[in-house]
């Protein structure tokens, strides 16, 4: 089994105990349980999971100007060099993408 697979079964194995337990919560009328998840995978999410979920929210891919804020902000913390027309060309290459940033490798990945 591929490791993607593997993560993907464990994370399935996890909700699947959470959502037993709040089932299983005795809890007065006036109490409420908020149970808030994110993805960026929403279409990997299991149609019976989903439909636990009452309200979905979709956050859309940052716009030019988002994504050139992420990569002025990440490389504040950086010893770079870039200048305006590699921060452009960065934002050009990134439209479409999410980011993410790894603070133990302290990579930036699109």
């Amino acid at each position: 089994m591929a490791v993607g697979n593997e993560i993907s079964t464990r994370v399935a194995e996890l909700f699947w105990c959470l959502v037993s337990t709040i089932d299983g919560a005795t809890t007065e009328s006036e109490d409420r349980i908020l149970v808030i998840g994110a993805t960026n995978r929403p279409q990997e999410i299991d149609e019976a999971a989903r439909r636990r979920f009452v309200k979905r929210l979709l956050i859309p891919l940052p716009e030019a100007i988002a994504r050139r804020q992420i990569v002025l902000n990440l490389m504040s913390q950086q010893n770079s060099d870039l200048n305006a027309a590699d921060v452009q060309l960065i934002c050009d290459k990134t439209d479409g993408k999410s980011s993410t940033v790894r603070q133990s490798q302290k990579s930036f990945e699109f």
